[in-house]
């Protein structure tokens, strides 16, 4: 990594640190806040640590053979790994690994950061190559003053100094008054803005009903803004809407509401423009409509039947559903039934006590007479022995010896023999 002497700055903690980028091998001593030394180290490229040198440790001069201790010297951190000039951990040169030794015996706490870093630094851009904030964040102070809430991505970011770059959002309101909004693409910059006679600093202006001219002075630059803003009567009202009613374009939210439709139950401050007027419209919005509730069982096998239930609402709501008095613990799902009639009942009810019900009556196959005409209000599929008939309505008639039934299922009708 390619680092200028002229960006350096003090900004750490710690007054001795030694910093090891793994992504390039390089590495930095760092001595009341100023870079001591430059250098390449040797380490395991997946290591990541970040702790405090706590013991020196020096060989005995005695030579016992059966007992294989280490012929270096070394320093060692709080969590057992090692830094030295030879077979440790981290492996450095001879004249730093000296100078930590002096600093360590001086009794200088010293930090020792290692990691990956993928961020070269020049002269006047940072390049940063993989995105990641607490690393960003925890290298990158070391040797530059820059706003890190700017590095939101991999990419390049320039150090140059740039004039402020600046986008003017004017608005009014007919009765009201109107504002002057700077949007920024580089640096924020102070605003010196002049209505009139008045001076004032602010990130914005807002003005008040009348003619206007406005001066926004910005890094020696001026602006200048002719407004008007007519004069409207402004009428207060308090209206009660149903909630999902339509949001007219004439209407103006006060309160945040977004959308085309009111769909948030409560109290809302809306604006209507009209011609030479203004309608203030205090609104309470209201949820008095019960969810719409549906509810289909439809017979797989006799006996075997599926449940269905769909509901819609404006707002949240529950749905329990009852089978012969007794609740469900579900709303879709099997259900496995004995006998030949049961009732099932649902209840939906959403957040403001409004709700809606569904009754169904549950009837096994329905036996078929000898000579019979059903009838549909729409087409329904017919599967009579495996042959397949769309229509409102069949018609039949059965042998004296032959009995069958009508199944209904998810795709119509099933008769079968038995």
């Amino acid at each position: 990594m390619k680092i200028f002497p002229l960006l350096l700055i003090a900004c750490l903690c710690f007054s001795q640190e030694l910093l090891l980028n793994t992504y390039d091998k390089t590495g930095y001593l760092f001595i009341d806040g100023r870079i001591e030394t430059i250098f390449t180290f040797e380490a395991d490229i997946h290591m990541t640590l970040k702790d405090f040198i706590i013991d020196y440790y020096i060989p005995p001069s005695i030579s016992v053979q059966y007992i294989p201790l280490p012929k270096q010297d070394f320093l060692i951190m709080n969590n057992g790994k090692t830094i030295g000039t030879m077979g440790t951990d981290i492996v450095i040169p001879k004249s730093l690994y000296e100078k930590l030794v002096e600093l360590f015996r001086s009794g200088s706490q010293i930090l020792v950061t290692l990691g990956r870093y993928p961020i070269e630094i020049y002269s006047d851009h940072i390049l940063v190559l993989e995105y990641d904030g607490e690393k960003i964040k925890e290298f990158l102070p070391h040797f530059v003053n820059y706003e890190l809430s700017r590095i939101t991505k991999p990419g390049r970011y320039s150090l140059e100094l740039l004039s402020s770059e600046i986008e003017w959002v004017v608005t009014s309101y007919p009765g009201f008054g109107g504002a002057i909004i700077p949007i920024f693409k580089s640096e924020f910059a102070e605003i010196q803005w002049t209505i009139g006679d008045v001076h004032r600093k602010d990130i914005c202006v807002v003005y008040p009903v009348g003619d206007h001219f406005i001066n926004a002075h910005i890094d020696g630059k001026s602006y200048g803004f002719e407004t008007t803003v007519v004069s409207h009567k402004i009428f207060n009202t308090q209206e009660t809407f149903e909630v999902g009613s339509p949001m007219n374009g004439d209407i103006i939210s006060l309160s945040g509401l977004q959308g085309e439709s009111l769909t948030i139950p409560g109290t809302f401050l809306l604006l209507q423009l009209q011609p030479e007027q203004v309608r203030v419209i205090k609104a309470t919005v209201i949820d008095s409509t019960c969810p719409v509730l549906e509810v289909n069982v439809f017979q797989k096998v006799p006996g075997i039947y599926e449940l269905v239930t769909l509901v819609s609402d404006m707002t949240a709501c529950t749905v329990e559903v009852f089978l012969d008095g007794k609740e469900l613990a579900f709303t879709k799902g099997v259900l496995n039934l004995a006998g030949k009639n049961h009732t099932l009942v649902a209840i939906a009810e959403d957040a403001f006590g409004n709700r809606s019900y569904a009754i169904r009556q549950i009837s096994d196959s329905l036996e078929l007479n000898k000579s019979m005409v059903f009838v549909e209000h729409q087409e329904q599929l017919f599967d009579v022995l495996g042959f397949g008939f769309v229509s409102p309505y069949i018609k039949w008639w059965l042998a004296k010896d032959v009995s069958a039934r009508m199944i209904k299922n998810a795709y119509g009708y099933t008769i079968e023999t038995y």
